[in-house]
């Protein structure tokens, strides 16, 4: 994204990226050696690291691989790739439709294979003694899934920022500063001795498995560009990560939307390749702590940034994740998807192409990570205002949101008012009808997941904080206000990926018709009544 010359509001920038499709623009090359040029290491990240028997001395502590499986929940439906599955089926855009094999080292032609067919990842893991990087391409996302065994990560030839420092220690730091630049053999692929070439991936494979589409700055396409291969005899490994490993790169890691996009896409991954375990986690950027780092936590294992590491790391199972500018709910929100959102019983009773379930799974696998309890009570009824609040979200934000409605605090009096007389009208159903105070910038993940389980009811003004509805419960009805300044559609799509009720109002201006959104909230009421 190019920085600004003048000051403008970080939300208004977000959403015109997100109507135009596009990315950010920034300056590929390597800044003058400082600092930031060199690798780091701390030794209190908890580490994910094991050392090699006859390696170096560790930098760090190390801790042996996480064991945590994935759960089984009733949401989940298999991933096995299905045969000829249609591009526009909702499987294709929200689960595995990676279905094209392309072998990326070694290959035995330059140009990218027109095959496909299912494939699992033991094809991978189970040579652990060859080298081999390979994709699997989606012709619906236009993006692929890649892993590779025997991987080597160099973060001295890795350009940016340590990333994971506290926010208040980077104020003012750049988008530039924080996103990777990769000098040529960032990654390389170990090949047995002697073996060593000048082989690089050809720009025809790269355009295939990585096309650049409406991503401007594609960094997962340079960090490819970046990888060379090295004869075993010549590395000497200073640690090895003997579980599989995802490396991600996020952009607008600080907006939960934004973060949403960047889990789901890290989620598929660990389901397509059947990872019975939750995967190890590597930030390849530079960005400091955000209050969404504690679903990263709770959603994967041993959460570590590149340049944290010592240098020459080798991964046993490298995994490159797409960008979540690549996934079906970034790249849904202008065309739309015609998915609609449904449980998995009903796609195991009669499968059907125009239906989903896979958000849903996503959102209890998320729950499930917190240890969200179902504590909705019968005789009461819970409607969630999501909030927009003041706070610092990341190095140049001012700490003020942008202003979308104005009389929101009258608003939120106004239903309480009105919640004490509801609650007596419909006393035969729920002895109290709550207004949750949906603060939710300054409560904790989990705190905020529980939240929109407890709701029935989930009122917001368009923003990032409506993402939460990824995490609501079936049934869940989500009432949004449009603000004219920002009529977009995003919630309204994911909530009919979800399966939820929708509704909207639009406002003429910034402050919201009180009257009419009490008035939309009793017909609510009246059809959960029913």
């Amino acid at each position: 994204m190019a920085i600004a010359k003048q000051k403008c509001l970080l939300a208004m920038a977000a959403s015109v990226l997100m109507v135009l499709n596009l990315s950010y623009i920034i300056n590929l090359h390597p800044p003058p050696t400082s600092s930031l040029s060199h690798a780091h290491s701390d030794p209190s990240l908890r580490e994910l690291i094991r050392g090699e028997e006859g390696s170096q001395d560790q930098a760090s502590s190390t801790r042996p691989p996480s064991n945590k499986s994935w759960p089984s929940l009733p949401s989940q439906l298999p991933w096995t790739p299905r045969p000829k599955l249609p591009l526009e089926s909702c499987e294709a855009y929200f689960g595995n439709g990676f279905t094209q094999h392309v072998p990326v080292f070694p290959r035995k032609s330059t140009s990218p294979s027109k095959k496909s067919f299912p494939f699992k990842s033991t094809k991978v893991q189970a040579k652990a003694d060859m080298p081999s990087l390979q994709c699997f391409y989606s012709e619906t996302l236009r993006t692929s899934l890649c892993e590779g065994r025997n991987i080597v990560m160099h973060p001295g030839r890795i350009y940016m920022s340590l990333g994971g420092e506290a926010l208040d220690s980077v104020v003012g730091r750049t988008d530039a500063e924080e996103l990777p630049s990769f000098s040529p053999g960032a990654f390389e692929i170990v090949v047995p001795a002697g073996r060593a070439s000048d082989w690089t991936i050809s720009k025809e494979l790269l355009d295939f498995i990585l096309p650049q589409g409406h991503i401007l700055d594609h960094r997962l396409r340079s960090l490819f560009s970046s990888i060379q291969t090295v004869s075993s005899d010549e590395i000497n490994c200073s640690q090895t990560v003997k579980s599989s490993t995802l490396f991600i790169t996020r952009y607008e890691y600080a907006n939960l939307f934004h973060t949403a996009t960047d889990w789901y896409s890290a989620y598929v991954a660990s389901r397509v390749l059947s990872l019975a375990h939750h995967p190890n986690v590597i930030f390849v950027d530079g960005h400091c702590q955000s209050p969404m780092d504690d679903g990263w936590e709770a959603l994967f294992s041993n959460i570590t940034y590149a340049k944290s590491l010592a240098d020459s790391v080798c991964f046993d199972h490298a995994v490159f994740t797409p960008l979540g500018y690549e996934t079906a709910i970034f790249k849904g929100l202008n065309s739309g998807i015609p998915c609609k959102g449904c449980t998995a019983m009903e796609l195991k009773q009669a499968d059907d192409d125009r239906k989903t379930a896979r958000l849903r799974e996503f959102g209890e696998m998320f729950k499930s990570a917190f240890g969200v309890e179902n504590r909705r009570i019968k005789k009461s009824l819970n409607i969630l205002f999501v909030r927009r609040e003041s706070y610092l979200a990341h190095p140049r934000h001012s700490g003020k949101p942008e202003t979308r409605l104005r009389n929101e605090q009258e608003l939120f009096n106004l239903m309480e008012n009105w919640a004490r007389l509801k609650s007596k009208e419909f006393g035969r159903l729920w002895s109290t009808i709550n207004i949750v105070n949906g603060t939710l910038a300054h409560m904790k993940m989990k705190d905020q997941v529980q939240a929109v389980d407890d709701a029935s009811v989930i009122l917001g003004v368009h923003g990032a904080g409506l993402t939460h509805i990824l995490f609501a419960r079936p049934g869940t009805v989500i009432l949004e206000l449009l603000s004219p300044l920002f009529p977009r559609p995003h919630y309204s799509h994911i909530s009919q990926w979800m399966g939820l009720d929708y509704q909207s109002i639009t406002m003429a201006s910034t402050a919201a018709d009180c009257q009419e959104v009490l008035k939309q909230l009793s017909t609510i009421l009246e059809s959960l009544a029913a």
